[in-house]
């Protein structure tokens, strides 16, 4: 992959999934199918050719960095910790403190990401269609819409983009949140006429998996009011795209144009252009911004940033490739068993992921749940539908349902809970 350069966000604090995050264990390294989240998407980046990758961290872990990972995974990473003085930094000031270090075309892609897409395709669609910037969707899974989220009651309450394509094209139209929007989607008369038909989608997961142009950064240099890449950056494009350029009315000069003005840094034609796309622009008269967006139908791809989708990206592990994801250890019943795993006579563990040095005893029972390294569930217990952090124990018939467990917070024997977040949140 030697046109592009990748980037991993991996500094998030996870707010969203703060339940299960302690000091030694930050969002990036939060298991997944037993694996290190950040796994994921550098297993992903390899196998789209990638040899190098930029990790950018919280400062507070730099000193906890896996350095087994990138033999593991067979990828040069070059960690970058945030500043200590600016540790609570958007991905987009995430992307400006290692500007200096990209030199091509970046791939930009979050540590929560587990998919088998095949990334390259993202490039050949951005290479070929001389995109400004190109994004990753993909539909979302019935499950993650109906399963009950534990720690919680009912359904999950979950955050949907509106997001629009043009049908054969693959060309990027429209992309918000749906809280941006009322009652209904407004679409430009311009836009229309350009692109008459779009297909509006609300079913779609955004993968947080973009190209960008490097021309792009010089100009998130100069526009520091944008702070996140998939909140602003992208929307922001994406609405520019239609935007006119102001150097081409009659009597503009550079005074009249601000610093910050994305108009100011685009290519000029001649650079921008390849032979099968100039024609294209040149007969359109076209911005030269130019968004697009592949949808993954058929892969496996889900976000884990969210107590839902960590729980579903687990339950499902096992489907992922088994040559490409060797290190997951299918057991029966559609398990995922850690190393030294010790399983008492007549325990039944049902789709579920149990990690290292786990103790289920006898009689236990663990269904679709999520046991991190060093949980102990003590003989006749039941443990449904739940995560349990790691290091604590689950006493003797202890019944949980629904539920999340916290860091080292032990379950008294006999104990019965249902839809509660069991233990104290760890400040990080």
């Amino acid at each position: 992959m030697i046109d592009f350069q990748a980037v991993v966000m991996a500094a998030g604090r996870g707010s969203r999934l703060a339940e299960l995050l302690s000091p030694d264990c930050p969002k990036y390294l939060l298991p997944v199918g037993n694996l290190p989240m950040i796994y994921y998407p550098l297993c992903a980046l390899k196998r789209a050719g990638f040899r190098d990758v930029i990790v950018i961290v919280p400062n507070s872990n730099e000193y906890k960095i896996d350095e087994t990972l990138a033999e593991k995974v067979g990828i040069r990473i070059d960690y970058v910790p945030i500043p200590a003085s600016e540790d609570d930094l958007g991905t987009a000031d995430s992307l400006r403190l290692v500007k200096d270090k990209l030199k091509k075309d970046v791939f930009v892609v979050s540590c929560d990401l587990v998919t088998d897409f095949d990334l390259g395709r993202l490039a050949g669609v951005h290479r070929t269609s001389n995109a400004t910037l190109t994004a990753l969707f993909a539909p979302m899974s019935q499950s993650l819409k109906e399963s009950p989220v534990p720690g919680s009651r009912g359904k999950p309450k979950l955050e949907k983009d509106i997001v629009g394509f043009e049908p054969g094209t693959d060309r990027l139209i429209l992309l918000n949140s749906e809280a941006d929007f009322g009652d209904n989607v407004s679409v430009y008369r311009g836009v229309l006429r350009k692109h008459p038909v779009i297909d509006i989608r609300s079913d779609l997961i955004d993968a947080h998996a973009y190209v960008l142009s490097k021309w792009l950064l010089p100009w998130l240099s100069a526009d520091k009011n944008i702070i996140t890449v998939k909140g602003e950056l992208v929307p922001r494009v994406t609405k520019l795209q239609f935007h006119e350029d102001p150097f081409k009315k009659k009597n503009v000069t550079q005074d009249d144009v601000p610093e910050s003005n994305i108009f100011r840094f685009v290519p000029k034609p001649p650079e921008l252009c390849t032979i099968e796309s100039c024609y294209e622009l040149c007969k359109e008269e076209a911005n030269p911004i130019r968004c697009f967006g592949i949808l993954a139908k058929d892969e496996f791809l889900i976000r884990a940033n969210t107590i839902a989708g960590y729980v579903e990206a687990n339950r499902k592990a096992h489907q992922l490739d088994a040559t490409t994801f060797s290190q997951v250890a299918v057991g029966r019943f559609d398990n995922v068993m850690g190393d030294q795993v010790t399983l008492g006579e007549k325990a039944n563990v049902r789709q579920s992921v149990v990690g290292a040095r786990c103790r289920i005893g006898v009689k236990a029972n663990v269904q679709g749940s999520v046991l991190v390294d060093d949980v102990c569930v003590d003989d006749g217990a039941s443990v449904v539908g739940s995560v349990l952090c790691g290091t604590l124990e689950v006493g003797q018939g202890a019944q949980l349902q629904n539920c999340v467990v916290c860091h080292k917070r032990n379950i008294p024997p006999g104990a019965r809970h249902a839809n509660e977040v069991l233990g104290s949140l760890v400040e990080l």
